[in-house]
């Protein structure tokens, strides 16, 4: 990340240098902009994305499903954008849609799970969840330890990009995954009361 903010090479001459001076941040010695770039996902995970995914759900009618699709294509977009950056305020902007895909996420996929799920496999596939996060969590640091010699000044371009092949799996996987329940729930409670006014009504 030492390179962020550097003039791309097509910059003439008369002005690289004032570039240089104004645009290059050296994020290995700023541990101030080095920790907010890699701890920004949370935050915006716990302010951002706990707020919109409701939203997303409800207001917009997308449903659970839907809404976890619009959180991957959250997460495909930062990763790709992370890796192609050149200043490190981008790669803060992608950082905190990452954080809104994140906490997308994580707080509608284990609803939707108990929602969709067989009761008597429910418990366990709640329990697969978490375990599924914690074997990203191995993946990712393969993945860093596979690419981190490759290009010293780029290697971190390659640890952002291969977190694009999750989001594209969940974008695909999403696909089969069965709808939102609740509606179809609700209806049927209404049949029931229905069903249990009309015999009231016949009583009487």
């Amino acid at each position: 990340m030492a390179d962020l903010g550097r003039p791309a090479t097509n910059l003439t001459a008369s002005n690289a240098e004032g570039s240089i001076e104004r645009f290059e941040i050296n994020l290995n010695h700023n541990t101030w902009l080095l920790g907010v770039t890699v701890g920004v996902p949370f935050f915006a995970g716990a302010v951002l994305g706990l707020i919109i995914t409701d939203p997303i759900a409800r207001i917009l009618r997308f449903g659970r499903r839907g809404a976890i699709c619009v959180a991957g294509i959250f997460s495909f977009i930062s990763v790709v954008g992370s890796a192609s950056v050149q200043k490190w305020e981008h790669l803060l902007g992608f950082r905190i849609l990452l954080g809104a895909g994140m906490a997308g996420k994580a707080s509608i996929v284990p609803i939707l799970l108990s929602e969709t799920s067989p009761k008597n496999i429910r418990g366990i596939l709640l329990v697969f969840w978490q375990w599924f996060v914690a074997l990203g969590l191995f993946a990712g640091s393969v993945a860093n330890l596979s690419v981190y010699k490759l290009d010293t000044h780029a290697s971190w371009r390659y640890m952002f990009i291969a977190a694009c092949m999750p989001a594209l799996l969940l974008l695909s996987l999403i696909l089969f995954s069965p709808g939102n329940l609740s509606p179809t729930i609700h209806c049927v409670r209404l049949y029931r009361t229905d069903l249990h006014t009309q015999n009231l009504h016949v009583g009487f």
